[in-house]
C-alpha cells in the first residue's frame, strides 16, 4: 500500500470512530419508541426487477426458507417476508429513468453489464411486467431501485410506495432521498439507527436497515443446526488472525472461503463466536446482524463498522487478544454467555425490527 492510500485509509477509519461515537451518544439520548402492534395487518410486499442481483431470486408464493436462501450471499430484509408476511415480486425490467438505477450503477463497466445480463436470464422465469400487478391490494410496496415506476406508481395514491437504493455511494440513492420519485412517499435509508445522518434527514426518510428482522430470524429458518465449538471469522480480517485465536482460545477459528448460500448461514448458525477485529475496509454490519439473528455471539470493533447499533459494548476489542479473553471468559461462565445472547438480541430486536416497523406505523397512521 502507497504512502498516500496508508494516510487516506486511516483519515477514513479517523472519521468512522467518530461516527460511530457520534451515533453511540444519539442514540444513548433518543427516547425509546414503544413496540409496534405485534398482530398489524399492514399489507406488505418487495419488489425488484431482473435486472437486480440483489435480494431474491424467487419470487412469491414460495417456502420461506427457500426464497430467503435464494439471496445472493445477503440475507436482506427477510423481516417482511418472515413478520409481516410480504409478497415478493420480480418485475421485467423498464426504462422509466427513476426505474434505471441498474444503468447507472453499471457506468459503462462491462463486467457488471454481463453480470446483468445472465442475471435477466436467470430471473427471467419468475419475472412478470409491473403493469400486470395490482399494486391497489398493499399498504406499503417496497421498490428495490425504484422498479415500479412513477407512472404506475401515481395510479396509486393511497399506497405508499417506496424508494430503496442499496449503495449509499451512488448518485441515486443521494438523489432520491432528498427527492423522492413521483408516486413514491417514504425512503428506506438503510440506516440502523440514530447517526450523523440525521442532520440532513427528511421527513419522508425512515432508518431502515437491509438487514430488517426479528432478533431469532435465522434461528427460526435453521431449527435443526446445532452449535458447535467453532470462531467463524470476518471475511475481510487478516487469514493469520485465525491461527492466533486457535492458539488462544483452543477452539476452531477460519474464514469461509465457499460459495454456497446456504452452507455459509448453517456454518454461521453453528459457530459460538463471530469475530470481526480489524478489517481491511470499513464494514456496513450486516455480517454481524446475520450472526446475532443466528444466535452467535458478535465480537467486534464497532469503530469499524458504520451501524454499530446491534453489536454490544461490553464485546467491543480491536485486537485479537481482546477477543480471545472475551471469547474465554464466556465459554467459562455459561451464565455471562447467556446474558450477552441476550443483551444483543435485544439489541438487535429494537434496531432492526421495532424501531424502523415504529416509524413505518406512524407515518402511516
Amino acid at each position: 500500500m502507497s504512502p498516500l492510500s496508508l494516510i487516506l485509509k486511516k483519515l477514513k477509519f479517523g472519521a468512522l470512530s467518530y461516527w460511530v461515537q457520534t451515533s453511540d451518544f444519539l442514540s444513548e439520548h433518543e427516547r425509546k419508541v414503544d413496540l409496534p402492534d405485534k398482530n398489524t395487518s399492514l399489507k406488505v410486499c418487495l419488489v425488484k426487477t431482473t435486472a437486480c442481483r440483489e435480494l431474491y431470486n424467487l419470487s412469491s408464493p414460495c417456502p420461506i426458507d427457500q426464497l430467503v436462501f435464494s439471496c445472493g450471499m445477503r440475507t436482506g430484509p427477510i423481516g417482511l417476508i418472515q413478520s409481516l408476511n410480504a409478497d415478493v415480486h420480480i418485475v421485467n425490467t423498464v426504462l422509466d429513468y427513476e426505474s434505471q438505477v441498474f444503468l447507472r450503477r453499471e457506468n459503462n463497466n462491462p463486467i457488471s453489464y454481463k453480470f446483468r445480463l445472465e442475471n435477466q436470464a436467470i430471473l427471467a422465469p419468475f419475472a412478470v411486467d409491473v403493469e400486470s400487478i395490482d399494486w391497489g391490494k398493499y399498504d406499503l410496496v417496497v421498490a428495490f431501485e425504484n422498479s415500479v415506476p412513477s407512472r404506475i406508481a401515481k395510479e396509486y395514491p393511497d399506497v405508499t410506495f417506496v424508494s430503496m437504493i442499496e449503495d449509499h455511494r451512488a448518485f441515486d440513492y443521494h438523489k432520491y432521498r432528498y427527492n423522492l420519485p413521483e408516486g413514491y412517499k417514504l425512503f428506506f435509508n438503510l440506516r440502523t439507527g440514530p447517526s450523523p445522518h440525521e442532520l440532513f434527514k427528511k421527513t419522508w426518510e425512515i432508518d431502515f436497515t437491509y438487514g430488517f428482522r426479528e432478533a431469532n430470524a435465522l434461528i427460526k429458518l435453521l431449527p435443526q443446526v446445532q452449535k458447535n465449538d467453532t470462531i467463524l471469522v470476518e471475511n475481510h480480517e487478516n487469514p493469520e488472525i485465525c491461527a492466533a485465536l486457535e492458539k488462544l482460545t483452543g477452539m476452531r477459528a477460519f474464514q469461509y472461503s465457499g460459495n454456497s448460500v446456504i452452507e455459509f448461514y448453517k456454518i454461521l448458525r453453528s459457530a459460538r463466536f463471530f469475530v470481526s477485529l480489524q478489517p481491511s475496509r470499513p464494514l456496513g454490519g450486516l455480517a454481524a446482524i446475520d450472526a446475532i439473528s443466528a444466535g452467535t455471539i458478535v465480537i467486534a470493533n464497532r469503530y469499524r463498522v458504520w451501524n454499530p447499533h446491534p453489536i454490544c459494548k461490553e464485546l467491543h476489542v480491536n485486537d485479537v487478544y481482546g477477543a480471545a479473553k472475551i471469547i474465554n471468559q464466556l465459554n467459562s461462565n455459561s451464565e455471562s454467555y447467556d446474558d450477552m445472547l441476550s443483551k444483543q438480541s435485544r439489541l438487535l430486536q429494537y434496531y432492526c425490527y421495532n424501531r424502523p416497523l415504529s416509524q413505518i406505523l406512524n407515518f402511516l397512521k
